[in-house]
């Protein structure tokens, strides 16, 4: 398997298991961090087609070992800077704690999903909030394990 089609693979379960854990409405037992965007306030604030700034990239590239499977959001931010945004992932259980990810747009040519021409890393962290799996599309590696099950 090239890495190409393992990174769709990967990205296609992500995207899968991200889908199905949304809810269109905020959840007070999923709370969002008000010093992040939103996804809603995110999309407001760019034109497609949307191209970061190149240091951005640069700036995550020089810092990308500063960041662990086990890093906390704090750590990230501090490392990367802010997200574009942060999205809570629901639990599809009952009682259990939710999930979040940051997203980083580095180039994203139009309004729809696009696996190949977005080009973005995305910081899942465990219900703990430790980073429990970063995946991207720009030429760094990814860390952690998508189904790894962490403790609490």
């Amino acid at each position: 398997m090239t890495r190409l089609s393992a990174l769709t693979a990967i990205c296609c379960v992500a995207l899968v298991m991200t889908i199905g854990c949304r809810r269109a409405s905020l959840n007070s037992a999923c709370p969002h961090d008000e010093r992040l965007r939103t996804y809603a306030q995110w999309h407001s604030q760019i034109v497609f087609p949307y191209i970061a700034a190149e240091d951005k990239l640069r700036h995550i590239k020089n810092n990308y070992d500063r960041v662990t499977d086990g890093s906390s959001k704090s750590e990230v931010i501090q490392a990367f800077g802010p997200p574009d945004f942060e999205e809570e992932l629901y639990p599809k259980v009952q009682n259990q704690s939710c999930m979040y990810e940051f997203e980083y747009f580095f180039e994203k040519p139009a309004d729809t999903v696009n696996e190949f021409k977005d080009k973005r890393i995305t910081v899942f962290f465990s219900q703990s909030g430790k980073v429990r799996w970063m995946v991207g599309n720009v030429g760094l590696p990814d860390k952690g394990e998508p189904g790894r099950r962490q403790p609490n």
